[in-house]
């Protein structure tokens, strides 16, 4: 599929979903639902924001954010490598990111993970600035600010933040510290430190999904470049890092200039978050999956640009990288993952189309999935109002809430176990099927 038919057809999935469901209601309700979450509240206070001055309900428009937020990190990652090594590797690495596939993939996600990749390369930023020692003030509080913003955007902002200090420390990259700013920082990781136990308090029983799979969990490492068999850029992205640690083993990288210094911050703020995601993941979590390394790809970035100034120096070098721009250019990759989606969106057509329901019928929403609610969205996006009187998972139903005059009965199915649950769930009384497909089933009930 097209990244255009992408950002425009397809379907929210259900995450995205609860999401949209987050930013709907009213700010009291926006903060009671994340702080009893998992969810960090900066971007989606942003897209609600975003939403409100809108004044619309529209899934073209809550992806827009992210997308905004992805062109950014394009954007400052060509500025960054063009005034760090030359223009051509700028366009190149640019291009890298840009056609990557996961990258794309969430480019349009309605979730944190765009704004996560735009604060790390503003974090990345603000460190070049005071490795060159430019301006130390100004970059100090940058740095200060954005790595504040990382914690509040997702929850793994504290291992992303905590891998960066650390390294910086090793590197003996110092920050422009006074007595105010350490009381402020201490102020704010007080109430972040306040937030987390609370939510983890109030949001245990709903993250299980989360509990680790032990070794085998470090597969996880090949989303870095999911779809790469798919994608031919991944060879040139594998042979980049190969000839980088070729580098770092030979030690032709020594922290002799900004330029080493700043590459070898990058990679092992790399190797670091690696090495913390794997152990929380054999003790407590599951942290390896796509969406949370692909931050980690942004910390690749300068290692594959260093690479490319390798086989730029080399004689003909520049004319290889040109080739390998028009290669990348041309790469008319497809994003993947809509077809395990419900499609809420076609569904919802189909039914302003057809004209199924009246507006006084009363419809019951049934979930097998664990996102109760979310079909309120798409429904006031196409027929202008929720249609559904009632939300309620498929655990909750029993005979007695038929009895309640429900015209209908609107089955969300889980597409993890569609087949499972169309043979063992059935609506009892005498009920026929009005609609059936892969992910809707609608009763008529005997009413």
């Amino acid at each position: 599929m097209s990244r255009r038919s992408f950002l425009i057809d397809v379907t929210l999935d259900q995450d995205e979903l609860f999401s949209w469901m987050l930013i709907s209601g009213s700010w009291l309700d926006f903060f009671n639902i994340i702080l009893r979450d998992s969810q960090q509240f900066l971007y989606f206070a942003l897209v609600k924001i975003w939403q409100d001055i809108l004044s619309t309900q529209s899934d073209y428009l809550v992806r827009m954010p992210s997308l905004i937020f992805a062109s950014l990190t394009v954007g400052l990652t060509f500025h960054l490598m063009r005034e760090i090594f030359s223009g051509l590797i700028a366009v190149v690495v640019a291009a890298f990111l840009v056609q990557n596939p996961v990258f794309g993939y969430f480019a349009t996600y309605h979730r944190p993970y765009s704004l996560l990749c735009f604060l790390i390369i503003m974090i990345i930023f603000s460190v070049w600035r005071l490795i060159e020692g430019r301006q130390k003030e100004f970059y100090s509080n940058l740095f200060l600010i954005f790595t504040v913003l990382l914690l509040y955007t997702h929850y793994l902002g504290l291992i992303f933040s905590f891998s960066i200090i650390i390294i910086m420390l090793l590197l003996g990259i110092k920050l422009t510290v006074n007595t105010r700013k350490l009381a402020f920082l201490a102020i704010v990781m007080a109430l972040y430190c306040l937030q987390l136990v609370y939510q983890f308090e109030h949001s245990l029983k709903l993250i299980e999904w989360t509990k680790g799979n032990g070794y085998f969990e470090f597969i996880g490492f090949a989303y870095l470049f999911k779809f790469a068999h798919r994608n031919p850029l991944a060879i040139a992205t594998y042979f980049c890092l190969f000839l980088f640690l070729i580098s770092l083993v030979k030690r032709d990288i020594q922290r002799n200039s900004p330029q080493n210094i700043f590459i070898l911050f990058n990679f092992y703020s790399f190797l670091l978050g690696i090495l913390i995601f794997f152990l929380l993941s054999l003790s407590q979590v599951s942290l390896l999956v796509d969406r949370y390394l692909l931050v980690f790809l942004i910390f690749l970035l300068a290692p594959i640009s260093y690479s490319l100034s390798i086989i730029c120096n080399r004689k003909d070098g520049e004319v290889f990288l040109a080739f390998l721009l028009l290669f990348i250019s041309a790469d008319r990759n497809k994003l993947f993952g809509h077809e395990e989606r419900l499609n809420v969106k076609g569904f919802f057509k189909q039914l302003r189309d057809k004209k199924y329901f009246k507006n006084e019928d009363r419809i019951l929403c049934l979930y097998d999935g664990p996102y109760v609610g979310v079909l309120t969205q798409y429904s006031k996006m196409s027929l202008k109002r929720d249609i559904c009187s009632r939300h309620i998972g498929t655990g909750e139903f029993q005979q007695d809430v038929l009895d309640q005059g429900y015209d209908y009965v609107i089955r969300s199915l889980d597409f993890k176990s569609k087949e499972y649950n169309r043979q063992v769930f059935t609506i009892p009384g005498s009920s026929k099927v009005l609609y059936s497909s892969r992910d809707f089933i609608i009763y008529q009930t005997g009413r």
